[in-house]
């Protein structure tokens, strides 16, 4: 995605190879107001690919957002609330995508409605885009003296990142299938495709060709058997354990480092509470980054196999087109 100015006007305009992806994503831009402030939509489609923002009102809402991220601890929870929300009901919208998919029956009025909310939770991306890094540098800056603090610091994600978890759960695939003569035979590879493998980063997953990617993972598995024995996994699986763990300890003990140099530098309390809050803001987001991958990657991988089953052109349907299509021929 890309984002340039013209004149007075902010051009968003979407990089993706597909029109079903730029149709979501540029949507998902222009929810970003409403879902995140309660305000108008940011600006207008301009054909397929791009979104036009007057500039005066980009500011005017990233100004809004970042001091409210910065300053508003009751925002700050509701925006936590909210995000909760609107991943826990993507989730679901995904789990039935999935049922519908499987019965054979996908209802083009739900996909419609399914769709228009896949870009509502799109709009969060917006949100990671505004976090004012150099503001939380200059507060750390300011207080700093022999105890240096990071951005990095803070962003410590709660949930497994998505694509660290792919890897472990490849390492436990290779563990039960080490001595298979054929990983192309066995079941437990195809049932890895259906419930971890939508988390590869390996091409685009609305348009995967199934057959390439699973033979894809049997020769990755190959390669890993090669390079890591057998007696080996259990401690690269207790290795990834112990830097999630390694990672929570160093959060927490900035955190508390953080809060003691603010009482010893004479902070308030509301400026040392509102200082630690919006900080805890930088992990949500990575955490929210995460959590929606694993819904997110699964829902391009369920839409790969609707638009398979209508044998439509991945590169150039769109969303009200597989609408149609579904609504006329069905699956």
């Amino acid at each position: 995605m890309g984002w340039y100015f013209c004149g007075e006007d902010l051009i968003v305009e979407e990089t993706e190879s597909t029109k079903l992806k730029c149709d979501l994503y540029l949507d998902g831009t222009n929810y970003a107001p409403k879902i995140l402030l309660g305000e108008d939509f940011y600006g207008v489609r301009s054909g397929w690919n791009k979104l036009v923002i007057k500039r005066d009102r980009y500011y005017e809402i990233a100004a809004l957002l970042r001091r409210k991220i910065e300053y508003d601890y009751e925002f700050r929870i509701n925006l936590k609330n909210k995000t909760k929300e609107l991943l826990s009901r993507f989730s679901a919208e995904t789990d039935e995508f999935e049922r519908q998919l499987n019965a054979g029956k996908v209802d083009p009025d739900w996909l419609k409605q399914s769709l228009e909310y896949y870009s509502v939770m799109l709009s969060l991306l917006e949100f990671n885009g505004m976090i004012s890094y150099t503001w939380f540098e200059q507060q750390l800056g300011s207080l700093s003296e022999d105890e240096k603090f990071f951005i990095k610091d803070f962003s410590y994600t709660r949930s497994f990142s998505h694509r660290v978890y792919l890897y472990a759960e490849k390492i436990k695939l290779l563990r039960q299938l080490y001595d298979c003569q054929s990983f192309e035979d066995a079941k437990e590879v195809d049932d890895f495709m259906d419930t971890c493998n939508y988390l590869s980063d390996k091409g685009d997953p609305l348009c995967w060709d199934f057959d390439e990617k699973k033979a894809e993972l049997c020769e990755e598995l190959r390669q890993m058997r090669d390079m890591m024995p057998k007696e080996t996994l259990d401690q690269e699986l207790e290795n990834i354990q112990k830097n999630r763990q390694h990672g929570w300890e160093n959060y927490n003990d900035k955190l508390c480092k953080l809060n003691e140099l603010c009482i010893k530098k004479g902070c308030s309390v509301a400026e040392t509470t509102n200082l630690l809050h919006a900080l805890t803001m930088i992990s949500f987001t990575f955490t929210e980054e995460e959590i929606r991958h694993f819904y997110q990657d699964r829902y391009w991988v369920l839409l790969n196999k609707l638009i398979r089953k209508l044998e439509l052109p991945h590169e150039c349907v769109t969303a009200e087109w597989l609408v149609q299509a579904l609504r006329q021929n069905g699956i």
